[in-house]
């Protein structure tokens, strides 16, 4: 259960983080199913779908396999689906939704390697469920979606982790577009592009926040 403490710093900072969700032995499960989910994606060459999965990869000319998503790993691998369904996640997330009714959407297994060239920028998961468009009921007023994030292994370099982003404000967000401008020679012309990118970084900083993870 969460603490009221709790309930208040996800929803002022965006995101919360659980510490030892599961014990000793369910990450052991977890572990060896996404080990089984990589060895049979290494077995491919191009994306498929097996037992439920579907294996979105690519195999570069080198040989190298890079895996950019397993979605709805837990076909191959019901006890990834258990364990995403056990109480200490749903009940921090019914907590956090407000109510004891919740429609799982996603169950995806991200594995990436060190040097695999596998990146995540910067975005926002409920639009790519159809948030804000007729297709999404935001019932509770507050976004009405929860994600929840298992880390399983150590993230070490040279592969960098998950970066959880807070709640960003206008300026946060026009100051990391201009940088990422600059990386490739490119400014912004403050006369005319200034007004819409305040504009847009406005629309991004009332949202949920963002996640990403570099190679």
């Amino acid at each position: 259960m969460l603490s009221p403490a709790q309930i208040s710093e996800y929803f002022g900072s965006g995101y919360l983080v659980l510490e030892r969700t599961y014990g000793p032995a369910e990450v052991r499960v977890l572990l060896e199913g996404f080990e089984r989910l990589e060895a049979r994606a290494q077995r491919l060459n191009e994306s498929a779908s097996l037992d439920g999965a579907s294996f979105v990869v690519e195999r570069r000319p080198t040989g190298a396999l890079r895996i950019e998503r397993i979605v709805w790993c837990g076909g191959a691998e019901p006890e990834l689906l258990r364990l995403g369904q056990s109480k200490s996640i749903t009940v921090p997330a019914a907590q956090l939704l407000g109510g004891p009714d919740l429609d799982q959407l996603i169950n995806q297994a991200h594995i990436k390697n060190p040097g695999d060239g596998t990146t995540f920028h910067f975005h926002q998961d409920s639009y790519h469920r159809r948030y804000g468009t007729e297709l999404f009921t935001d019932v509770n007023g507050r976004g009405s979606f929860v994600q929840a994030l298992t880390a399983v292994d150590a993230m070490v370099d040279p592969s960098s982790p998950y970066l959880v982003q807070g709640r960003l404000t206008q300026a946060d967000i026009t100051a990391f577009v201009a940088e990422r401008l600059a990386r490739f020679g490119l400014s912004v012309d403050t006369a005319t592009q200034v007004p819409k990118l305040y504009a847009y970084t406005r629309k991004l900083g009332e949202a949920a926040p963002f996640r990403t993870t570099e190679p």
